[in-house]
Formats: C-alpha cells, sequence, structure tokens
C-alpha cells in the first residue's frame, strides 16, 4: 500500500524504515517493534506520513514524552523549510 510523503511523493509503506526510523530517536527495540505494528495495523492506502508520524508520537508520549520530542524533532526542522536553510540561517542570527 502507498503512503504519501510530505513532498507528495507516493511510496510504498515499508515498517522496516520506520522501525530503524523509531529506534534512531533512541527507542528500544522492543517498543519499536510494539509501536510498528500498531501503526502497521492503522495503516491504509493513501494515509500522509504526517498521520503516520502523529500515530507514533501518541504511542511514544504514552511511554517516554523525552523520546516522543526525540522523535518529532525532525518534523519541527522540516517545517521550517525544506532545505534546512531557513533554520541554519536563523542559527547564524543568533
Amino acid at each position: 500500500m502507498d503512503i504519501i510523503k510530505a513532498s507528495g511523493k507516493k511510496e510504498k509503506f515499508n515498517k522496516e524504515k520506520l522501525y530503524q526510523s523509531i529506534k534512531r530517536a533512541g527507542v528500544k527495540p522492543k517498543l519499536a517493534e510494539k509501536i510498528c505494528q500498531n501503526v502497521e495495523k492503522s495503516v491504509y492506502s493513501g494515509i500522509n506520513s504526517s498521520q503516520i508520524l502523529d500515530q507514533i508520537t501518541h504511542s511514544l508520549k504514552k511511554e517516554n514524552p523525552v523520546l516522543a520530542a526525540k522523535y518529532t524533532l525532525k518534523r519541527a526542522i522540516m517545517e521550517l523549510g525544506p532545505t534546512g536553510f531557513p533554520f541554519e540561517k536563523y542559527i547564524a542570527e543568533i
């Protein structure tokens, strides 16, 4: 099934990619697997990646709010601009 990325591009849902993404935030493998299983049950063709991120964040907030914040950091930076340049410019100013 296809998901819609933030860029608008369609991509096949990849549970392993999701699992690795969650683990990179410091989530222990057992919890990462549990979250992946829950997300996989609710994914449907055409779902936005931001909706998947919301599901993951909600699950992580219940278990560990610090890890939830760490996981959503990438989203926060991307909201500053797709190139990341606005973020760099902002940091340079301060």
